[in-house]
């Protein structure tokens, strides 16, 4: 009796493992992407969590750690050819990935502004403030794990989902205006209704696939709908409760991140 239990649940684990090595990458896409998309619009629309010092945490973490989950245990060889995780030269990656986001993060942020101070208006004050320190691990770790997230399901899941049926340029179209539409919850949830949410959806979804299209492919993967010009003095402002609005653009292996928009009187969410 022990032993034909045994058996069975070695059959059915066999199984399992067999179906998920036989499904198509187009098939395992579409499963993740909806987990990840269902995730994410209850931690916008139900939980609501773009307004606490958490943000959308959830939705970024659990499904990414289901895709590497999925992937370490069924798919193991295609943990780097289709997710793009890989060992390989991980230090330098690491070292040289965090040094050009750095630079890059910190040319589009703060640039415009020193410039303005110094070449064109010296009286123009420039300050940098941080609120709020004791957050800004968290918010390290958040980004990161923005980052992984998309790239892991974006840039290398779905991408390498439809090469199996597209050609790369299709492939990487189809990705980006999926990611475009993946943002746009966001005007909802900020208050906009009717023609202006409308306005404000397409518009995030044209500028985010022609980003992913023509700046992601040569350049870093970084994001800048942070940046912005205003008459105040160059800060790193605080959110509702957490700590500084920041664009993690740290570059890990092709890594991405959102921005941190949720601060007092502006707009929410990555």
């Amino acid at each position: 009796m022990a032993t034909a239990q045994v058996h069975k649940i070695i059959d059915t684990k066999e199984a399992e493992s067999s179906t998920w090595s036989s499904f198509s990458l187009l098939k395992i896409g579409g499963i993740m992407l909806t987990i990840a998309a269902a995730w994410r619009i209850i931690d916008q629309f139900v939980l609501n969590l773009g307004s606490t010092w958490m943000n959308i945490l959830p939705s970024k973490l659990f499904p990414f750690l289901i895709i590497l989950g999925l992937f370490w245990k069924y798919r193991p060889r295609e943990t780097e050819s289709v997710l793009g995780l890989s060992r390989n030269n991980f230090q330098a990656q690491l070292f040289f990935g965090f040094l050009i986001g750095l630079v890059i993060s910190f040319g589009i942020d703060f640039g415009g502004t020193i410039v303005y101070g110094v070449f064109i208006d010296p009286t123009y004050p420039l300050q940098l403030h941080i609120l709020n320190e004791g957050l800004l691990v968290y918010m390290f770790f958040f980004f990161l794990t923005n980052a992984l997230l998309e790239e892991t399901l974006f840039r290398g899941l779905l991408i390498n989902a439809f090469k199996t049926h597209q050609s790369t340029n299709r492939a990487i179209l189809m990705s980006a205006v999926i990611f475009g539409i993946w943002h746009a919850g966001w005007p909802i949830v900020n208050g906009a209704i009717g023609l202006n949410a409308l306005s404000e959806i397409v518009s995030m979804v044209f500028f985010t696939t022609i980003h992913d299209t023509r700046t992601r492919p040569y350049l870093l993967n970084s994001r800048t709908d942070g940046y912005y010009i205003s008459d105040v003095p160059l800060d790193i402002h605080t959110s509702r409760r957490c700590s500084m609005e920041v664009q993690d653009r740290t570059a890990l292996n092709s890594m991405a991140s959102d921005d941190w928009q949720n601060k007092q009187g502006r707009k929410k969410g990555p």
